[in-house]
């Protein structure tokens, strides 16, 4: 008899011990199914982690575009949808390459610990007060730190690249036909009127450009949250692209309307403007040349590591963001 009461007693203690694991399994599996927006083999990204990627991106478009990209669809798909794909993609690419860092060797430095870990600090500042919503510090810098590893790996696939000189001869006329409007050397000044609390940037800016002419000097107007620059070389990428793009339409001796970016508004007068050499013209479009052909070597072997996982989407919180 006591046999049978101690295999009773085992079976129900078993059954007990096998419904707290699949109550808490269902709750974990519950809580990630919830919260989860990505999932890539093994590791899950929550929706915190998707904002600070997607961040990134909104900023890319807007520095491409201005603020009006948000009203643009691209081939009847709106530009919000494509910036979401754009941000799954590149937390694929950062996911999966740190999963490959270390078989790699890839590692940060102390320096580099240091410094995803102080600018972690600035980014939850910054990240909280745009989406009004708490997010981690362990958060932010694994944000940072994922994409230093990120740029490390891409180093060490791309390293070993040589340049192609017959081919680059070709990329280089091809170079010159697509940039045709920026292949010049400009000296300039601006102003730029940076978004704030304390007054209208706008309103603030079009009072500034009734008064200015080539004979202003633009220090004057110089004080907080009004950034002025003279005697500037204009680099690539030295603005935004769609300002950037704006300033390579101005004559010589002139000064430009309003110019809206992301972050304020310019006004621009041109000093000088002449063609750039055939050197310097060389030496740009290899510069371009290299990134592009080191974006496809990075490119093909992220596509392997990708054909070999797992990634699944929650598109019920994609939707909604």
């Amino acid at each position: 008899m006591n046999k049978y009461i101690n295999m009773f007693r085992k079976n129900v203690f078993l059954v007990i011990v096998i419904f707290f694991c699949v109550f808490i399994g269902y709750g974990l599996y519950s809580y990630f199914l919830k919260d989860y927006i990505l999932k890539i083999n093994k590791t899950y990204v929550s929706e915190n982690e998707f904002l600070l990627y997607y961040n990134e991106q909104k900023r890319v478009f807007e520095e491409i575009g201005g603020l009006d990209i948000w009203k643009t669809d691209f081939d009847g798909v709106p530009a919000k949808e494509i910036a979401k794909n754009n941000t799954i993609s590149s937390i694929i690419i950062v996911k999966i390459a740190n999963s490959k860092a270390k078989d790699l060797g890839v590692t940060l430095s102390d320096a580099e610990v240091k410094y995803f870990k102080s600018e972690a600090k600035i980014l939850k500042e910054k990240i909280e007060k745009l989406y009004n919503k708490k997010f981690s510090i362990k958060l932010c810098e694994n944000f940072i730190k994922e994409n230093l590893i990120e740029g490390k790996v891409y180093n060490n696939i791309t390293g070993s690249f040589v340049v192609d000189e017959k081919d680059f001869s070709k990329y280089l006329e091809q170079y010159k036909e697509k940039n045709e409007k920026s292949l010049y050397k400009i000296n300039l000044d601006y102003i730029f009127v940076k978004n704030n609390t304390k007054f209208d940037a706008k309103a603030k800016a079009e009072e500034i450009i009734k008064n200015v002419t080539l004979k202003t000097n633009f220090e004057d107007y110089k004080m907080e949250n009004i950034e002025v620059k003279t005697n500037f070389n204009l680099q690539n990428s030295s603005f935004e692209a769609n300002v950037q793009d704006k300033v390579y339409n101005l004559t010589e001796k002139s000064v430009s309307n309003l110019i809206e970016s992301r972050d304020g508004f310019y006004i621009f007068k041109i000093n000088s403007k002449y063609p750039l050499s055939e050197e310097n013209i060389k030496e740009e479009s290899k510069i371009e040349y290299i990134s592009l052909k080191k974006e496809e070597i990075y490119k093909n072997q992220i596509e392997i590591w990708i054909s070999n996982s797992k990634i699944k989407k929650n598109n019920k919180i994609l939707t909604n963001i």
